[in-house]
């Protein structure tokens, strides 16, 4: 169990937690504390205090986001680093005009690609951003329904060496340069190629406008897991990243956010200055 997983599992328990001399201190009614719990909390205790120092509550009063399905397909504001990514890629600026694109190979051999399919249909019904687009308002909005995705095919078996180099090659340089249009769907383009002795390469690229790295890699963890057992149901997801975003800003402590503010104004002219870029 993670650090916010436990919060919010001693927070349903009526669990108080706050720092006292030091020492993290704990209110708990009788028999709700189990062996799992305790553990968790022994590894996380210096984490948590650091978490109860800077925010200068009790873990109780620590913000939880509240699901709101009813809104789910509602537009909703990017965040800062995803407006970045969206101007961006704009052309509007003389450095500008490029993706935030994550791509990757891998090299399998007698892959089912039937098989590999559903399974990525089954990680667009479950993850809403990968049903995500921008609106030309700059806001992002949640698809609620969309065509079920096809991975395009190339087969290249029996070519000679050098022709099947060069293909590969042009995929690997169109795919991980491209400039998908945010207000389409998708935001992702998936490919496989054939090639001799049962051997296939899949080509994915990945709009980062819509995930972070660490999402791919659990995204990629899950897709494997459902490729493996295509009857396999994963736990549900009860919060959106569209919750998250909307909440964010309700949920900010002021007193918290000013003293960061503080902080960081005061080390302004300590910071080092900007690159000097290649112009």
């Amino acid at each position: 169990m993670n650090r916010n997983e436990l919060l919010t599992e001693l927070d349903k328990r009526g669990v108080k937690l706050w720092v006292e001399n030091d020492q993290l201190s704990i209110e708990a009614p009788k028999g709700v504390l189990t062996k799992e719990l305790l553990d968790s909390l022994a590894k996380h205790k210096l984490e948590i205090i650091r978490l109860l120092r800077l925010t200068d509550t009790n873990a109780t009063s620590l913000p939880i986001i509240k699901p709101d399905p009813s809104r789910r397909y509602e537009p909703f504001p990017l965040t800062d680093i995803q407006q970045a990514y969206w101007v961006g890629r704009s052309g509007i600026f003389e450095l500008g005009n490029v993706a935030i694109n994550g791509y990757i190979e891998f090299e399998a051999s007698n892959l089912d690609l039937s098989r590999l399919t559903y399974a990525w249909q089954k990680l667009i019904e479950r993850h809403d951003m990968l049903r995500a687009i921008v609106l030309p308002t700059g806001e992002q909005q949640i698809l609620e329904k969309v065509p079920c995705y096809e991975i395009s095919i190339l087969d290249l078996r029996g070519l000679e060496r050098k022709e099947v180099d060069a293909q590969l090659e042009a995929i690997r340089e169109k795919l991980s340069h491209q400039v998908l249009p945010s207000q389409q769907w998708p935001l992702f383009d998936i490919r496989a190629t054939y090639l001799d002795k049962g051997h296939v390469r899949l080509h994915i690229s990945i709009d980062l406008l819509m995930m972070d790295a660490a999402s791919a890699r659990i995204l990629y963890q899950e897709w494997n897991k459902l490729y493996q057992n295509p009857e396999l149901l994963l736990p549900p997801l009860e919060l959106s990243f569209r919750d998250y975003v909307i909440n964010k800003k309700v949920l900010e402590d002021p007193d918290l956010v000013k003293r960061s503010q503080d902080y960081w104004f005061s080390r302004l002219d300590t910071l080092p200055p900007a690159p000097e870029l290649p112009l």
